[in-house]
Protein backbone atom coordinates (compact mmCIF):
# COMPACT_ATOMS: atom_id res chain seq x y z
CA UNK A 1 0.00 0.00 0.00
CA UNK A 2 1.67 3.27 -1.18
CA UNK A 3 2.06 6.42 1.00
CA UNK A 4 -1.04 8.42 -0.76
CA UNK A 5 -3.63 5.54 0.07
CA UNK A 6 -2.03 5.18 3.60
CA UNK A 7 -3.10 9.13 4.28
CA UNK A 8 -6.74 8.61 2.95
CA UNK A 9 -7.28 5.74 5.47
CA UNK A 10 -6.11 7.95 8.55
CA UNK A 11 -8.15 10.78 7.10
CA UNK A 12 -10.91 8.98 6.66
CA UNK A 13 -10.79 7.48 10.40
CA UNK A 14 -10.55 10.97 12.06
CA UNK A 15 -13.34 12.59 10.03
CA UNK A 16 -15.57 9.51 11.20
CA UNK A 17 -16.16 10.41 14.74
CA UNK A 18 -16.57 13.99 13.84
CA UNK A 19 -19.05 13.16 11.79
CA UNK A 20 -20.94 10.74 13.97
CA UNK A 21 -21.13 13.76 16.99
CA UNK A 22 -22.80 16.20 14.29
CA UNK A 23 -25.09 13.83 13.70
CA UNK A 24 -25.96 13.15 17.65
CA UNK A 25 -25.84 16.55 17.83
CA UNK A 26 -28.47 17.88 15.49
CA UNK A 27 -30.94 15.15 17.40
CA UNK A 28 -30.40 16.03 20.90
CA UNK A 29 -33.31 16.91 22.32
CA UNK A 30 -34.27 20.53 23.35
CA UNK A 31 -36.16 21.17 26.85
CA UNK A 32 -39.09 23.89 27.42
CA UNK A 33 -40.09 26.30 29.43
CA UNK A 34 -43.50 27.47 30.57
CA UNK A 35 -44.26 30.83 32.08
CA UNK A 36 -47.55 32.52 33.49
CA UNK A 37 -48.25 35.37 35.50
CA UNK A 38 -51.88 35.79 35.86
CA UNK A 39 -52.79 39.28 34.40
CA UNK A 40 -49.54 40.99 35.65
CA UNK A 41 -47.70 41.34 31.93
CA UNK A 42 -44.40 40.09 32.86
CA UNK A 43 -40.89 40.26 30.48
CA UNK A 44 -39.01 36.86 30.80
CA UNK A 45 -35.04 36.08 30.70
CA UNK A 46 -33.02 33.50 30.36
CA UNK A 47 -29.21 33.46 31.43
CA UNK A 48 -29.77 37.46 31.40
CA UNK A 49 -30.76 37.18 27.65
CA UNK A 50 -34.31 38.27 26.96
CA UNK A 51 -36.59 35.20 25.61
CA UNK A 52 -40.15 36.77 25.79
CA UNK A 53 -43.35 38.23 27.17
CA UNK A 54 -45.74 36.28 29.32
CA UNK A 55 -47.78 33.80 28.85
CA UNK A 56 -45.02 31.87 26.87
CA UNK A 57 -43.93 28.63 26.05
CA UNK A 58 -40.45 28.20 24.07
CA UNK A 59 -39.76 23.98 23.05
CA UNK A 60 -36.77 24.82 21.57
CA UNK A 61 -33.92 25.38 25.12
CA UNK A 62 -30.93 24.00 25.91
CA UNK A 63 -31.28 21.53 28.74
CA UNK A 64 -29.08 22.57 31.81
CA UNK A 65 -29.20 24.51 35.08
CA UNK A 66 -30.10 28.22 33.60
CA UNK A 67 -31.19 31.31 35.15
CA UNK A 68 -34.85 32.33 34.88
CA UNK A 69 -35.53 35.79 35.71
CA UNK A 70 -39.42 37.47 35.56
CA UNK A 71 -39.49 41.15 35.13
CA UNK A 72 -43.23 42.76 35.59
CA UNK A 73 -44.23 45.59 33.19
CA UNK A 74 -45.79 47.51 36.04
CA UNK A 75 -42.69 49.27 37.89
CA UNK A 76 -44.80 48.84 41.31
CA UNK A 77 -44.61 45.02 41.05
CA UNK A 78 -41.44 43.52 41.91
CA UNK A 79 -38.96 40.89 39.74
CA UNK A 80 -38.12 37.40 40.57
CA UNK A 81 -35.15 35.45 39.77
CA UNK A 82 -35.02 31.64 40.41
CA UNK A 83 -32.46 29.14 38.98
CA UNK A 84 -34.09 26.05 37.07
CA UNK A 85 -32.48 22.93 35.85
CA UNK A 86 -34.27 21.97 32.20
CA UNK A 87 -34.34 18.64 30.90
CA UNK A 88 -34.01 17.10 27.76
CA UNK A 89 -37.47 16.13 26.14
CA UNK A 90 -39.08 18.08 29.52
CA UNK A 91 -41.49 20.87 29.93
CA UNK A 92 -40.88 23.21 32.95
CA UNK A 93 -43.38 25.18 34.00
CA UNK A 94 -43.61 28.31 36.16
CA UNK A 95 -46.92 29.86 37.69
CA UNK A 96 -45.83 33.36 39.33
CA UNK A 97 -48.08 35.42 41.36
CA UNK A 98 -45.99 38.98 41.38
CA UNK A 99 -46.51 41.55 43.95
CA UNK A 100 -45.03 44.91 45.57
CA UNK A 101 -43.92 43.30 48.31
CA UNK A 102 -41.30 40.21 48.41
CA UNK A 103 -43.36 38.20 51.19
CA UNK A 104 -46.59 38.58 49.11
CA UNK A 105 -45.19 37.50 45.46
CA UNK A 106 -45.52 33.25 45.30
CA UNK A 107 -45.75 30.71 42.81
CA UNK A 108 -44.88 26.93 41.73
CA UNK A 109 -42.38 25.40 39.72
CA UNK A 110 -42.77 22.11 38.14
CA UNK A 111 -39.87 19.75 37.20
CA UNK A 112 -39.52 16.63 36.44
CA UNK A 113 -36.89 13.71 35.86
CA UNK A 114 -36.16 10.43 35.27
CA UNK A 115 -36.77 7.86 37.66
CA UNK A 116 -35.48 4.13 37.85
CA UNK A 117 -38.93 2.95 38.37
CA UNK A 118 -40.76 2.44 35.00
CA UNK A 119 -44.59 1.32 36.19
CA UNK A 120 -44.32 3.84 39.03
CA UNK A 121 -44.35 7.66 40.15
CA UNK A 122 -42.90 9.86 42.77
CA UNK A 123 -43.40 13.61 43.77
CA UNK A 124 -41.17 15.88 45.57
CA UNK A 125 -42.17 19.06 47.26
CA UNK A 126 -39.59 21.40 48.47
CA UNK A 127 -40.90 24.74 49.82
CA UNK A 128 -39.84 28.43 51.12
CA UNK A 129 -40.62 28.36 53.90
CA UNK A 130 -40.45 24.94 55.03
CA UNK A 131 -41.73 22.93 57.20
CA UNK A 132 -45.10 23.52 55.34
CA UNK A 133 -47.65 21.04 55.70
CA UNK A 134 -48.77 18.44 52.44
CA UNK A 135 -51.61 16.48 51.71
CA UNK A 136 -51.41 14.85 48.79
CA UNK A 137 -54.90 12.79 47.40
CA UNK A 138 -55.67 10.37 50.63
CA UNK A 139 -52.32 10.02 51.85
CA UNK A 140 -51.14 10.96 55.47
CA UNK A 141 -49.90 14.83 55.82
CA UNK A 142 -46.65 15.19 55.92
CA UNK A 143 -44.09 17.88 56.35
CA UNK A 144 -41.56 19.61 53.51
CA UNK A 145 -39.48 18.86 52.10
CA UNK A 146 -40.46 15.72 51.28
CA UNK A 147 -40.84 13.04 48.84
CA UNK A 148 -43.34 10.62 48.05
CA UNK A 149 -42.09 7.66 46.17
CA UNK A 150 -44.87 4.74 44.45
CA UNK A 151 -46.96 6.65 43.63
CA UNK A 152 -49.61 5.06 40.52
CA UNK A 153 -49.64 7.45 37.50
CA UNK A 154 -53.08 9.63 36.75
CA UNK A 155 -54.30 12.27 38.23
CA UNK A 156 -53.85 13.75 42.17
CA UNK A 157 -55.01 16.69 44.03
CA UNK A 158 -52.71 17.97 46.28
CA UNK A 159 -52.68 20.78 49.38
CA UNK A 160 -50.10 22.69 51.36
CA UNK A 161 -50.81 25.27 53.74
CA UNK A 162 -48.65 27.13 56.48
CA UNK A 163 -50.52 29.83 59.21
CA UNK A 164 -50.43 33.10 57.99
CA UNK A 165 -49.59 31.74 54.48
CA UNK A 166 -51.96 31.51 51.12
CA UNK A 167 -53.20 27.88 50.61
CA UNK A 168 -51.76 26.21 47.43
CA UNK A 169 -54.81 23.71 46.46
CA UNK A 170 -53.35 22.04 42.83
CA UNK A 171 -54.45 19.27 40.62
CA UNK A 172 -51.39 16.96 39.03
CA UNK A 173 -51.17 14.34 36.60
CA UNK A 174 -48.21 12.60 37.37
CA UNK A 175 -46.31 9.96 34.74
CA UNK A 176 -44.93 6.84 35.08
CA UNK A 177 -41.07 6.49 35.05
CA UNK A 178 -40.57 10.36 36.53
CA UNK A 179 -40.59 12.10 39.46
CA UNK A 180 -42.33 15.03 39.86
CA UNK A 181 -40.74 17.91 41.64
CA UNK A 182 -43.18 21.03 42.83
CA UNK A 183 -40.76 23.91 44.19
CA UNK A 184 -43.54 26.25 45.85
CA UNK A 185 -42.56 29.62 47.17
CA UNK A 186 -45.11 30.38 49.95
CA UNK A 187 -47.00 34.21 49.58
CA UNK A 188 -47.98 35.48 52.81
CA UNK A 189 -51.83 36.53 53.56
CA UNK A 190 -52.40 40.56 52.83
CA UNK A 191 -55.04 41.17 55.33
CA UNK A 192 -56.02 43.97 53.41
CA UNK A 193 -57.02 41.73 50.51
CA UNK A 194 -60.17 39.48 50.56
CA UNK A 195 -60.33 38.31 46.92
CA UNK A 196 -58.31 35.34 45.71
CA UNK A 197 -55.63 35.64 42.98
CA UNK A 198 -56.51 34.47 39.30
CA UNK A 199 -56.96 31.37 38.65
CA UNK A 200 -54.12 29.87 36.53
CA UNK A 201 -54.15 26.47 34.15
CA UNK A 202 -51.02 24.73 33.56
CA UNK A 203 -51.39 22.48 30.26
CA UNK A 204 -48.61 20.34 29.06
CA UNK A 205 -49.03 17.52 26.64
CA UNK A 206 -47.82 13.64 26.65
CA UNK A 207 -44.64 12.48 26.94
CA UNK A 208 -42.50 11.87 23.64
CA UNK A 209 -38.68 12.95 22.77
CA UNK A 210 -39.81 15.32 20.12
CA UNK A 211 -39.18 19.20 20.48
CA UNK A 212 -42.80 19.97 19.52
CA UNK A 213 -44.15 17.78 22.14
CA UNK A 214 -42.13 17.49 25.08
CA UNK A 215 -42.28 14.77 28.34
CA UNK A 216 -44.07 16.35 31.17
CA UNK A 217 -46.87 15.44 33.15
CA UNK A 218 -50.30 17.47 32.67
CA UNK A 219 -50.79 19.87 35.70
CA UNK A 220 -53.89 22.09 36.39
CA UNK A 221 -53.51 24.02 38.64
CA UNK A 222 -55.80 26.76 40.43
CA UNK A 223 -54.26 28.51 43.40
CA UNK A 224 -57.26 28.93 46.20
CA UNK A 225 -56.06 30.73 49.27
CA UNK A 226 -58.21 29.51 52.18
CA UNK A 227 -56.80 31.12 55.58
CA UNK A 228 -57.78 34.41 56.63
CA UNK A 229 -56.51 36.49 59.13
CA UNK A 230 -57.81 35.95 62.35
CA UNK A 231 -57.89 38.31 65.86
CA UNK A 232 -55.90 37.38 68.71
CA UNK A 233 -57.66 35.40 71.48
CA UNK A 234 -58.45 37.19 74.09
CA UNK A 235 -56.24 37.24 77.77
CA UNK A 236 -55.88 33.84 78.97
CA UNK A 237 -57.51 32.75 82.34
CA UNK A 238 -55.49 30.19 85.35
CA UNK A 239 -57.67 27.27 83.63
CA UNK A 240 -56.76 27.80 80.07
CA UNK A 241 -54.83 25.26 78.15
CA UNK A 242 -54.06 23.92 74.09
CA UNK A 243 -55.52 20.84 73.54
CA UNK A 244 -53.24 19.02 69.99
CA UNK A 245 -56.28 18.47 67.43
CA UNK A 246 -55.83 15.49 64.85
CA UNK A 247 -52.94 15.88 62.22
CA UNK A 248 -53.00 13.12 60.75
CA UNK A 249 -49.12 13.08 61.11
CA UNK A 250 -47.59 9.73 62.64
CA UNK A 251 -44.44 9.01 63.97
CA UNK A 252 -43.42 5.94 65.37
CA UNK A 253 -47.15 4.86 65.36
CA UNK A 254 -48.00 7.82 67.15
CA UNK A 255 -50.12 10.67 65.82
CA UNK A 256 -48.00 13.74 67.08
CA UNK A 257 -47.32 17.47 65.48
CA UNK A 258 -44.01 19.85 66.19
CA UNK A 259 -43.22 22.03 68.96
CA UNK A 260 -41.22 24.64 68.08
CA UNK A 261 -38.99 27.36 70.13
CA UNK A 262 -39.99 30.40 67.97
CA UNK A 263 -43.84 30.99 65.99
CA UNK A 264 -43.03 29.82 62.50
CA UNK A 265 -41.94 26.46 60.49
CA UNK A 266 -38.13 27.82 61.08
CA UNK A 267 -38.20 27.86 64.60
CA UNK A 268 -35.82 24.90 66.23
CA UNK A 269 -37.98 22.07 66.57
CA UNK A 270 -38.46 21.09 70.79
CA UNK A 271 -39.98 17.82 70.46
CA UNK A 272 -43.28 16.17 69.37
CA UNK A 273 -46.83 16.83 70.85
CA UNK A 274 -49.33 13.76 70.95
CA UNK A 275 -52.93 14.71 69.89
CA UNK A 276 -55.54 14.29 72.44
CA UNK A 277 -52.60 16.12 75.14
CA UNK A 278 -53.49 19.45 76.43
CA UNK A 279 -50.71 21.77 77.67
CA UNK A 280 -50.44 25.26 79.63
CA UNK A 281 -51.32 27.79 77.69
CA UNK A 282 -49.05 31.15 77.86
CA UNK A 283 -51.78 33.96 76.40
CA UNK A 284 -49.74 34.84 73.32
CA UNK A 285 -50.26 34.71 69.96
CA UNK A 286 -48.25 34.97 66.96
CA UNK A 287 -48.94 34.25 63.36
CA UNK A 288 -51.27 31.82 63.97
CA UNK A 289 -48.89 29.90 66.63
CA UNK A 290 -49.99 29.67 70.04
CA UNK A 291 -47.31 29.70 72.93
CA UNK A 292 -47.60 26.74 75.60
CA UNK A 293 -45.32 25.03 78.08
CA UNK A 294 -44.23 21.91 76.53
CA UNK A 295 -41.90 19.96 78.78
CA UNK A 296 -40.90 22.57 81.60
CA UNK A 297 -39.83 25.05 78.13
CA UNK A 298 -42.02 27.32 76.31
CA UNK A 299 -43.03 27.00 72.89
CA UNK A 300 -44.84 27.46 70.44
CA UNK A 301 -47.48 24.91 68.34
CA UNK A 302 -49.55 25.84 65.18
CA UNK A 303 -53.04 26.52 65.95
CA UNK A 304 -54.17 24.75 62.92
CA UNK A 305 -53.24 21.77 65.07
CA UNK A 306 -54.77 23.11 68.70
CA UNK A 307 -57.64 24.48 70.43
CA UNK A 308 -57.43 26.78 73.48
CA UNK A 309 -59.69 24.98 75.89
CA UNK A 310 -60.36 25.03 80.09
CA UNK A 311 -59.37 22.97 82.66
Amino acid sequence: MNWKKKLLIVVSLCLTPIFLSGCSLRKEAKAGLQVITHDVPSSVFIDEQYLNKTPLIEKQLAPGVHTIRIEPEDPDFLPYETEVNLHPGVLTVITWKSATRPEQMGGVIYEMEKISSKDTSEVSFVTIPDGAIITLADRNKEFSPVTIPNIQPGKLDYEITLPSYETQSHSIEVAAGYRMIIQVKLAKLDPNKTSKPPTETVDAVAATASADALATPSAVATATPSAKPTALNPGPTANSLVEITKTNFFQDGKEVVRIRNNPGPNGVELGMAEVGKKYPYLGEELNGWYKITFEAKQGWVSKEYANIVQR
